[in-house]
């Protein structure tokens, strides 16, 4: 039998997962030159942080999980993947510690997070977030803390999500678990499905690792046509 699945989850993941191939596409295009859009200040710099959402709703999600440890090898593996990929392909903007990374880090972690009161789980989810005052800013010639938030001097990773402060987040969405989805159920009370979104919701993790290799290799293609 198929088990029921929470249709404002798939809804949600299907939609930050679309709001970051958005984000994604118009940053590709300014890493190729092919746009002058400012990443730093205005509509694109906010535009970037709804990234969070799926961090969120994936914190949620974990909650449902049956074995989070292999699911969350195996979302590392794919972030792996996509280190070797990136380093090969950009080079020094190479993806040290991206959102897979991140999500299958966590994954692994919320297999003992869980087991937490709820009320605990949120005072970890806001310490967590509240480290990033500190660590910001804060610079170093290592590669091996850039996973903590601490930059590394001269490295501008394509893409970068550190623990510190997105496990926060993370950690936020298993305590959202706690509190509204322990009987495995929706909230609402009524249904918004639709076949679509409910499959890229489902598969969002391979929608996200597959999306930017198409990007990048038809705007490739179309410079080596047009340009």
């Amino acid at each position: 039998m198929e088990k029921k699945r929470v249709w404002e989850i798939d809804f949600l993941r299907a939609f930050a997962v679309i709001l970051m191939i958005i984000y994604h596409f118009a940053y590709d295009l300014y890493m190729l030159g092919l746009s002058d859009i400012d990443f730093h200040n205005g509509f694109w710099y906010w535009f970037q942080k709804l990234s969070w959402t799926f961090i969120f709703v994936s914190g949620i999600s974990s909650g449902f999980s049956k074995n989070p440890i292999k699911r969350g090898i195996k979302v590392f593996g794919f972030g792996v993947a996509l280190t070797i990929g990136s380093y090969i392909f950009i080079g020094n903007q190479f993806i040290l510690f991206g959102v897979l990374h991140l999500l299958g880090f966590s994954l692994i972690c919320s297999s003992f997070l869980r087991r937490l009161n709820k009320w605990l789980l949120l005072l970890i989810s806001f310490f967590i977030i509240s480290l990033n005052f500190y660590v910001s800013g804060l610079s170093t010639d290592s590669y091996w803390l850039v996973p903590l938030g601490i930059e590394k001097t001269g490295f501008r990773p394509f893409d970068n999500f550190p623990i510190i402060p997105h496990m926060g987040i993370f950690t936020l969405g298993l305590a959202t678990y706690k509190f509204y989805y322990y009987k495995r159920m929706s909230i609402f009370g009524f249904s918004f499905e639709n076949k679509f979104v409910s499959l890229i919701g489902r598969h969002s993790l391979l929608v996200y690792f597959i999306h930017q290799p198409i990007i990048l290799g038809a705007m490739n293609i179309y410079i080596l046509l047009f340009k």
